[in-house]
């Protein structure tokens, strides 16, 4: 039982964002750069703003993870949990080994009260960080 009130303490804590990606003036245009952009929005809670940043470079680049992840987590921040968990999902789908998109969409289950399934995506998160 305990590691169960753990678990959902931990799950309901704010998601993290994870680190920059750098990048120099001349990649501007770069996928880097425009996710970079799109961290910053989420990070500054301008979330409807980082959507359409990440739109952007997610219909240009369909199979870029972190895009995938960070749109999820600004509908997270919006409330917006199924449309979070699709995109984590996805981001998963994309690189099951992700293990940011396990994090946060753990955090999603756990916001919509799916704890079996929050559970799961945390024991994947410690799966594979012994690897």
């Amino acid at each position: 039982m305990t590691s169960l009130f753990l678990a959902l303490a931990l799950l309901q804590a704010p998601v993290p964002l994870p680190p920059p990606i750098l990048v120099t003036p001349k990649d501007a245009k770069s996928v880097g750069a425009l996710i970079n952009r799109g961290r910053l929005l989420v990070h500054r809670g301008q979330y409807q703003e980082a959507i359409i940043e990440l739109n952007a470079v997610l219909r240009e680049h369909p199979d870029v993870e972190l895009a995938w992840n960070l749109r999820g987590n600004a509908y997270y921040r919006l409330g917006d949990y199924p449309r979070a968990l699709a995109d984590q999902t996805q981001a998963i789908l994309i690189n099951p080994n992700f293990i940011p998109g396990w994090r946060d969409r753990g955090a999603t289950f756990g916001k919509m009260g799916d704890i079996v399934a929050a559970e799961s995506d945390r024991a994947m998160v410690l799966k594979l960080l012994k690897h």
